[in-house]
């Protein structure tokens, strides 16, 4: 009786109820759509790319073709360069997949790429090397770096070890700036430095401690340059000194 008492007298209340629950909704999608903090640009930029297609990549290589007795490059998109150097495989910061991000049940929360990676993973061949610059996501892909054929080395920045899947590396070494390393694969040795760069390591704002690098590597007497994530900075210029190299693989902004 008490019930129907109150069901006659409040006879809107789930129409009140649900009527308060859209217009909260239509408050924060108005917070959303004004607001310039960093999570109403991210939620901004997910609910755009609900309608978008990653696009195709232009070029599509073929390591199959490459010569162990030269140095090859393929870039695969964003800082993610495949390296066929006399013979040894190294891939540089390894972002495969259509989408990056906090890791979610069997998908990624993140930014969508403009244009898909030019090679898939199944399409890699067995990598002896991975480099990783530092931790931001879009250059510390968890899924990437658990999809990567064989059991690589990883070279990686200060205190970022702990985000990789350990069990799928033959070994892994952290390396601060000035340090170097010399890696033993099946195809050969590659001597690995890092160098300072312009940037900051942090993956969730609160982790500062983390480190960001840029790498020299050489085999064979001959040097690559990778610049990672940096800004431009009078550091190349003191860099030119442990040259010369054959190529410099530098962002472009993002």
């Amino acid at each position: 009786m008490v019930s129907m008492k109150r069901a006659r007298r409040f006879p809107s209340r789930r129409a009140f109820l649900a009527t308060s629950a859209l217009t909260g909704l239509g408050a924060v999608s108005a917070g959303v759509s004004s607001s310039s903090s960093w999570p109403a640009r991210f939620i901004r930029g997910r609910i755009a790319e609900i309608s978008q297609d990653v696009l195709p990549a232009p070029h599509h290589p073929d390591p199959r073709t490459w010569s162990d007795n030269a140095i090859t490059l393929a870039w695969l998109g964003h800082a993610t360069v495949l390296i066929n150097f006399y013979g040894v495989r190294v891939l540089t910061d390894p972002a495969l997949f259509s989408r990056i991000g906090v890791n979610a049940w069997f998908t990624s929360i993140g930014p969508l790429r403009l244009t898909a990676c030019a090679l898939e993973a199944a399409e890699l061949p067995e990598i002896d090397l991975v480099l990783v610059s530092h931790a931001h996501f879009d250059h510390l892909d968890r899924p990437s770096l658990a999809a990567i054929r064989g059991r690589p080395a990883a070279v990686m920045a200060r205190e970022t070890s702990d985000l990789l899947p350990r069990k799928r590396y033959s070994s892994v070494r952290e390396l601060r700036w000035g340090d170097s390393v010399r890696i033993n694969t099946p195809r050969g040795d590659i001597l690995v430095r890092a160098i300072e760069v312009k940037h900051w390591g942090a993956r969730m704002r609160r982790d500062t401690y983390r480190g960001y690098n840029g790498y020299i590597i050489e085999r064979e007497g001959r040097k690559l340059l990778f610049g990672g994530d940096t800004a431009d900075t009078p550091l190349f210029a003191t860099y030119r000194s442990a040259g010369p190299f054959e190529s410099a693989i530098m962002p472009i902004g993002a």
